[in-house]
């Protein structure tokens, strides 16, 4: 008796460890998946919100985080914007962690867009996971976590919030 009810309990313990461990593995394929066209959602979102307030939902991975840099910004917080690929215009880049960290050269080969006619990104800073802790300042989002963005143009400004819960 004893014999079979340590087989149910280890039994119950395997099950416990595979599905806690295929639950992050399908956590972690999903977001990596969304990871790589949520830059082109949020981009497109961009470009369209020259019209009207646009929607989109970012997905943020532990490989990368976002900077949004006006025509005048060096830097924010420790990522230096990219010469290369913003130049003196303003931009959005998904830079590369290091270590889940954000370095200064992060965004060196990062995937930027380039904005003309826009000279400030304003935007959310959010550098973990938990949304509580989202700032109003520049576009820097860090942790991971998928959130909606809601973005507007006004005049020569970018503006990146998250919309008010409900």
């Amino acid at each position: 008796m004893l014999g079979i009810l340590i087989e149910v309990l280890i039994g119950i313990i395997i099950l416990l460890v595979v599905l806690s461990v295929s639950t992050d593995i399908f956590s972690i394929l999903r977001l990596e998946k969304r990871d790589d066209s949520s830059f082109a959602d949020l981009i497109a979102a961009v470009k369209d919100a020259k019209d009207e307030e646009q929607e989109v939902i970012y997905y943020v991975s532990k490989s990368h985080f976002l900077a949004g840099f006006g025509d005048k910004d060096e830097a924010i917080n420790d990522a230096r914007k990219p010469k290369l690929q913003c130049g003196k215009v303003a931009c959005i880049c998904k830079c590369s962690l290091k270590d889940e960290k954000i370095m200064y050269d992060g965004c060196y080969n990062a995937e930027c867009e380039v904005f003309k006619g826009i000279e400030e990104i304003e935007g959310i800073t959010l550098l973990d996971e938990d949304i509580k802790n989202a700032e109003t300042g520049k576009l820097l989002i860090k942790g991971r976590v998928e959130l909606p963005l809601k973005i507007k143009r006004e005049n020569n400004r970018l503006i990146i919030t998250i919309p008010m819960q409900k």
